[in-house]
């Protein structure tokens, strides 16, 4: 039997970074989601810390970008949105699971972290990517998001998704809600863990996902988790966690002492592909997005976003 689970609407705000059509959700300009207020048990649209309009008339950088082996990419710092370096940044393309970034947002607007959610039988068994999570597991919703995030376990996306009033279609069709509420007009979601090729997304859609996810304070810290041990809601099962993102693993040979966090992606169809984020100069974060590498090896996304993540910071 489902957990009780606490829905909470998305709330868009009209501010100067951000233009919206009330008839139907759609935001220009995506906006970050804020922690959840005392006042309203609600995740809102945070109208002072709104996401600026890209700014487009900054200085051409000097130095040359360096030469990245991808269909696609881009990398931009989170306070202007600048494209400092791209290449069909608004073309679509099949994700893999940098699908569960948005699985992670919509998960936190659905349910509270602490929220025990019980394992169904689709999720057991879904194949690729997983921990081995059990029919009828118990586990947190804080716990599962460590999974999905660190991890990339489809078994969590699966088991988060299920959960939901209406099942996986009703959270497939949320992640579609809110993907046209942030205005991300090249993404389209169809599944929870991104193994269904028909969804995409682009590089520019990526990064303001990513952008946003650096706005919640617990997916922020989970994506910057190398390793971690995490336990049933009733202590019976336990499963180790080692993170699937190479640039913040320390013993890893492209270990990215700026990098704190992203999320990796392979499918046949989307190649490797990899979203990081890094902390650059006077406060200043960037992100980085990769997709179909050139050489599909393990690395080759995690090489690459490095290359841009290292230039950005050191040109600015």
């Amino acid at each position: 039997m489902k957990s009780l689970l606490l829905r909470r609407p998305i709330v868009i705000a009209l501010t100067l970074g951000a233009i919206v059509l009330a008839g139907n959700g759609i935001a220009s300009y995506a906006q970050p989601l804020s922690q959840k207020s005392s006042a309203k048990n609600t995740l809102t649209l945070n109208n002072h810390q709104a996401l600026p309009s890209p700014n487009l008339t900054l200085p051409v950088r000097t130095v040359t970008p360096p030469a990245i082996y991808a269909k696609a990419y881009m990398v931009t710092d989170t306070e202007t949105r600048y494209p400092l370096a791209e290449k069909n940044a608004d073309t679509r393309f099949p994700i893999a699971s940098t699908t569960k970034l948005m699985t992670a947002i919509v998960a936190l607007n659905e349910y509270e972290p602490n929220t025990i959610i019980t394992v169904s039988k689709q999720a057991a068994q879904i194949s690729g990517s997983e921990i081995n999570l059990m029919t009828n597991e118990k586990m947190t919703v804080e716990n599962l998001l460590y999974a999905l995030l660190v991890s990339s376990a489809n078994d969590a996306a699966y088991a988060l998704a299920d959960a939901m009033d209406g099942g996986c279609q009703a959270f497939v069709a949320k992640m579609n809600q809110t993907a046209t509420q942030l205005g991300l007009r090249n993404t389209r979601y169809a599944d929870p863990a991104g193994l269904n090729d028909e969804g995409y997304s682009s590089p520019r859609d990526l990064a303001t996902v990513a952008t946003i996810t650096l706005r919640y304070h617990l997916l922020k810290s989970i994506i910057g988790t190398a390793k971690r041990t995490i336990t049933s809601a009733d202590g019976r099962y336990k499963h180790e966690l080692i993170n699937t993102n190479r640039l913040i693993q320390p013993e890893e040979s492209l270990y990215y002492s700026n990098a704190i966090g992203g999320k990796t992606g392979y499918t046949e169809g989307a190649g490797h592909c990899l979203v990081a984020a890094a902390n650059g100069k006077d406060g200043k974060q960037y992100i980085a997005v990769v997709l179909n590498t050139n050489v599909s090896s393990k690395t080759a996304s995690a090489q690459e976003s490095r290359k841009l993540l290292t230039w950005a910071i050191q040109s600015q």
